[in-house]
């Protein structure tokens, strides 16, 4: 099943569209995450077809890397989309208190698992358990990209940003694509929903691209993984300079603020 949709925002008395987004599920579903809970923690939430295991830590590092650029949140934060806790563990050795949160229960034993201790809480995919300016910031990796309706995307970044204290931010790292048909908002779409949201974009910038020769080689075990971190870094200095047409996808991640 395939869904459309797009999204309005007024610009100097205009009504502008955005070309429809074609969207599609089930991967915003609590049964599908819960029967990739058992599989290994990386490969759970990444490329579940990556058995070596070699791409899902290269994207891991890099994910990590563009993050660590720009995070800036020493007071509490909420892990949106949590999984099995891989982002919950980085946030924790960086700021005071991080609460991660999760549609699927056998996920959240998982990230249990992998930080015993952590704080962790089931939430039904629409409304967070959380009173209004919990947080410094919220981190969603890899979260709002599978949300297949544009009216369920923005109302969970409004939701999002209500549990935001005021100058706080939002580091959303999701995938984008420019291509036609493809499953993906365009970074743009992203934007302009954010903006809806009532979360105003500081700043943007691409991370990895979906389709690279370079990743291949990664994946089958063709280049030591002693070289990841700097490969890691070239891709990060690469995309910030390459053309700004995304054909296939682009992991890009948004820092926004909550005005």
């Amino acid at each position: 099943m395939r869904r459309t949709g797009c999204i309005m925002v007024a610009r100097k008395g205009e009504r502008h569209t955005s070309p429809p987004i074609a969207m599609t599920e089930p991967t915003y579903d609590r049964a599908y995450w819960d029967g990739r809970s058992g599989w290994e923690p990386i490969r759970a939430v990444l490329d579940h077809r990556d058995r070596l295991g070699k791409k899902n830590r290269y994207i891991d590092i890099v994910q990590k890397m563009a993050l660590s650029e720009w995070y800036e949140a020493e007071g509490r934060v909420l892990d949106l989309g949590c999984g099995t806790g891989r982002f919950t563990e980085w946030i924790s050795h960086r700021s005071r208190q991080v609460i991660g949160t999760e549609i699927s229960g056998g996920m959240l034993r998982s990230a249990r698992h992998r930080l015993p201790g952590g704080e962790f809480v089931l939430y039904d995919g629409q409304s967070l358990p959380f009173a209004d300016e919990t947080f410094q910031a919220v981190v969603a990796v890899g979260v709002l990209q599978d949300i297949p309706g544009d009216d369920a995307y923005v109302s969970l970044l409004r939701e999002a940003g209500r549990c935001i204290e005021r100058g706080g931010r939002l580091y959303l790292l999701d995938q984008v694509s420019d291509a036609a048909g493809r499953p993906w908002r365009t970074a743009d779409q992203v934007t302009e929903a954010c903006a809806l949201a009532g979360l105003v974009l500081e700043r943007r910038r691409p991370v990895r691209k979906g389709r690279w020769w370079l990743l291949y080689l990664i994946r089958y075990g063709l280049v030591p993984s002693s070289l990841l971190e700097r490969v890691a870094r070239w891709e990060l200095s690469l995309r910030e300079r390459g053309p700004s047409r995304i054909s296939y996808y682009m992991d890009y991640l948004f820092q926004l603020k909550k005005a």
